[in-house]
């Protein structure tokens, strides 16, 4: 890929990881992180990583940075979206990239988390949309084997599908309050945290049997092990 588009850049980690991948072939990476103490410290860490000149930072929220990523990105469109930001916020950033004419037509638009705390709507979007091949990689959380997570993986295929307004069904608005409570819990109520590993497991279970009742229903792919302790996604 010629360009990675990020938002959600925390401490740069997966910024590094993809330039190191992509900038010797000529690539770059833009990431959106409005944070910016956390700004601060991932163009450190991407300083220490020996890839700052493949990446830029935008410091700011993920609305304000969209209109101007054409010029950001000197006019070359994007090859991989990552989400990693808020999860009931990835299908209002991927409509105003659409609407901004930042997908190659072969883009592979990614997302973080979609399971666990949770992106209703985003999920109900890459679904419903002709202009999608939606998969999801169900994963265990590092470290914490009961709690499951997906990261959706979606091949954007324009031609020949007319972008259709998306209606999205009333029960998503409830399933992405429920998402948004418990990652304010998790990260910023009164005891940081206090959302514990069983909470979780519970939390992930219960997202998936909704999606399911409201009609989300993506492929599912594993990650399997190899006889040498390598792993890899079943596709």
């Amino acid at each position: 890929p010629k360009l990675v588009i990020e938002f959600g850049c925390y401490i740069g980690y997966s910024a590094t990881r993809f330039a190191r991948k992509i900038r010797r072939h000529g690539g770059r990476v833009v990431s959106v992180e409005v944070d910016p103490v956390h700004v601060c410290i991932a163009r450190s860490m991407l300083e220490f990583a020996g890839v700052a000149d493949a990446v830029t930072i935008y410091c700011g929220y993920s609305e304000e940075a969209i209109p101007h990523l054409p010029k950001l990105c000197r006019g070359v469109k994007a090859d991989v979206i990552f989400m990693d930001q808020r999860g009931t916020r990835f299908h209002i950033d991927l409509e105003l990239l659409e609407d901004h004419d930042m997908l190659s037509d072969t883009c592979l638009v990614t997302a973080d988390n979609v399971l666990k705390p949770g992106a209703p709507h985003f999920l109900w979007h890459l679904q419903s949309s002709p202009q999608y091949d939606l998969a999801v990689v169900s994963l265990k959380e590092f470290a914490a084997e009961r709690i499951e997570d997906w990261i959706v993986v979606a091949r954007y295929q324009p031609h020949g599908h007319p972008r259709a307004l998306m209606e999205f069904p009333d029960c998503l608005s409830e399933l992405a309050f429920k998402t948004d409570r418990v990652r304010q819990q998790s990260c910023a109520g009164a005891s940081p945290g206090q959302v514990g590993e069983d909470d979780w497991a519970c939390h992930s279970q219960e997202l998936r049997r909704s999606y399911a009742a409201a009609g989300i229903l993506p492929r599912e792919v594993n990650v399997e092990r190899r006889e040498d302790g390598s792993v890899f996604v079943a596709w």
